[in-house]
Order: structure tokens, then sequence, then C-alpha cells
């Protein structure tokens, strides 16, 4: 699934014809792709098994940290006693109170990914979400709705499923689950 799926949907939804390219002009176009984008941010913003990094950031010559172009969500490491945000586009330093850092900072962050290089199910996920909502924007036709819906309960169902056997297999090579199974052999 790609983007021109998703429009081509959404523009099925409303009983208008396909486009060809993203290119191409249409009344519903440019609408069904911010539509897109949105549902995109919101939903990757949770955090996925594809979308969550460990980076180091470093501070400019004067002291700030730009968060990244891609950043969705800037997450502390675990049991960091520090606490980061993103305040506009820099980071601030919570527990100093200071937009100004010494030396590079460790965190976690959620980033967004190109629509196109999504996995298969996430993209199935987030189009479905999208074209419902694109939906409800503009025709919200009771039947439509019904089957949208549907459309999008079905994609989570697989997209969620495959989240949680990803994050099995980060679990699966945890050192601290090498030491559970040690006591039992059903903790796998």
């Amino acid at each position: 699934m790609n983007k021109l799926d998703v429009i081509n949907a959404m523009l099925a939804s409303m009983g208008q014809a396909p486009i060809n390219s993203l290119t191409e002009e249409n009344s519903f176009r440019d609408t069904g792709l911010k539509r897109l984008d949105l549902c995109q941010r919101r939903i990757l913003s949770r955090g996925f098994w594809f979308n969550e990094e460990t980076r180091t950031l470093t501070p400019d010559a004067y002291g700030i940290i730009t968060v990244p172009n891609d950043m969705l969500e800037l997450r502390n490491p675990r049991g960091a006693s520090v606490l980061y945000n993103k305040r506009g586009d820099k980071v601030y330093n919570r527990s100093q109170g200071t937009y100004l850092f010494d030396g590079p900072i460790k965190v976690n962050l959620l980033v967004n990914l190109d629509f196109d290089d999504l996995p298969i199910l996430a993209a199935e996920y987030i189009g479905a979400v999208a074209v419902h909502e694109f939906q409800t924007d503009f025709d919200s036709d009771p039947q439509k709705m019904r089957e949208l819906e549907k459309r999008k309960t079905s994609a989570w169902a697989a997209f969620n499923a495959e989240d949680i056997r990803q994050r099995a297999v980060v679990l699966a090579q945890n050192p601290a689950m090498n030491r559970l199974r040690m006591y039992g052999p059903n903790l796998q």
C-alpha cells in the first residue's frame, strides 16, 4: 500500500474516479494527503517496533540541541533522572531548567517515516484510519462508515498482533529474560 492507494480509497469512498498519480489534479487530493499525514503522525506518536530509536543528540556551538526533523516524540531513557522535553524545535533540560547543554545526550525518539517506508501492516492500518476519517469529514454515509470501521478494526488487529510479535522478539533477546528463564521453563 502506498499514498496513492490510500488517496484512491478516499476518492472511492466519495464515489470519485481514481487518480493515476499524486500530482494529478483532484478537488479532494490535498485534503486527503493532509488527513493521511495527520493520521500517520498521530498513530506513530504512540511508538511501535519500527519507529523507536535510541539516538545521541549533540549540542551546536552555542550549547543548543535542535530536534531532528523526523522526530515525533522525545522519550527519556528508562530510569533516567534527567528529564528532557521537546519545546518548539529545541530540547529542554527540565532538571536544570535550561536549553543549554554541555555535551551530547542519549534519548529515545519516536520517528516519523515516509509512508512508503512503513511496514505493510502499519501502512494498512494508517490508511484505513485515514480513509475512515476522510469519509467522516465529507460524507458519513452510515453503510460506508460501517464498512470502513470493519476495515479499520481488522487492520488494527493485524497491526497490533505484529507489534506484539516484534516486541516479543526484542524481549526474548533481553538478558533479563534469560535470568527469568532460570526460574521456570514456562517463562518463554
